[in-house]
C-alpha cells in the first residue's frame, strides 16, 4: 500500500506548482517525490482516495505530459509495461486503475481531416487478393512491423500515417483490461482462444510497445 503517496503532514519542501509550502492536503508524485498541493494538480478528494489505496501512487502533470498540456504516451506505455513486465495482470490492472484516473480522452479523427501520402503497395498481397478475391476494392499497402504492425495498420487509415500507434495501443491497452468481460464473454471466445493467446497474455504483450497484440 502506498501510504506515502498522499499526505496531510506537513511538507518542508514547497509545492512544485504554487510553490508555496505544502502544509496540508498534498500529493507526492511518486516518480521524483516533488509535492504538490492536491488542488494545484487539479486531484479530487475522491481521486485522493484511490491513489492512497494503489502501490503504484501518484504521477504528477509534469512527468506524465511532454509540455504540461500534451500528454506523453511514451511514458505512458513504459508505466504499462513496468506493471506488465511482472507477468501479473493484477499488476497491469492497478497501472491501468492509476492511468484511467488521469482521464486522457481518446479523439478519434474526422474523415475529412485525413490525407494520404504516397504509399507503398503491397505487390504479392495484391496478386494474392486478384487470384483468391471476386471484387478487390482497393490495393492493400505496406505498414511498418516489428510487433507493431496491427496499430500501425489501424493508425495509418484513421489518420494517414502511423504517428498515432502508440496513442492507439495505450487506449487500447486500457481498454482490454479494464472491460475484461466483454472479452471474457465474448460469443466467440473459444474460437478465437484457438487462434490467439489467452485474454492475460494479450493484456501483458500490448502493454509493451513492439508487443504482438491480438487486441
Amino acid at each position: 500500500m502506498a501510504d506515502f503517496s498522499i499526505s496531510k503532514r506537513i511538507a518542508i519542501l514547497p509545492c512544485g506548482g504554487c510553490r508555496l509550502n505544502c502544509s496540508f492536503d498534498c500529493v507526492k508524485c511518486s516518480l521524483f517525490n516533488n509535492w504538490y498541493h492536491r488542488k494545484c494538480q487539479q486531484i479530487s478528494a475522491d481521486e485522493r482516495k484511490i491513489y492512497n489505496k494503489i502501490e503504484l501512487g501518484y504521477v504528477c502533470v509534469s512527468c506524465r505530459t511532454l509540455d504540461g498540456i500534451e500528454f506523453d504516451y511514451l511514458m505512458g506505455m513504459r508505466r504499462l509495461k513496468n506493471a506488465a513486465d511482472t507477468k501479473v495482470l493484477a499488476k497491469l490492472k492497478t497501472a491501468v486503475t492509476r492511468e484511467t484516473l488521469f482521464k486522457i480522452e481518446f479523439k478519434p479523427v474526422s474523415d475529412k481531416d485525413v490525407v494520404f501520402p504516397p504509399v507503398r503497395v503491397d505487390v504479392i498481397t495484391k496478386e494474392v487478393m486478384n487470384k483468391y478475391f471476386d471484387e478487390v476494392i482497393g490495393d492493400p499497402i505496406i505498414t511498418t512491423g516489428k510487433g507493431n504492425c496491427l496499430f500501425n495498420a489501424v493508425s495509418l487509415i484513421l489518420y494517414g500515417d502511423e504517428s498515432k500507434s502508440v496513442q492507439l495501443r495505450y487506449h487500447i491497452c486500457l481498454r482490454m483490461v479494464r472491460d475484461s468481460t466483454s472479452y471474457m464473454n465474448h460469443p466467440h471466445r473459444k474460437r478465437i482462444q484457438c487462434l490467439s493467446p489467452s485474454y492475460e497474455a494479450t493484456c501483458i504483450d500490448c502493454a509493451t510497445i513492439g508487443g504482438f497484440s491480438s487486441a
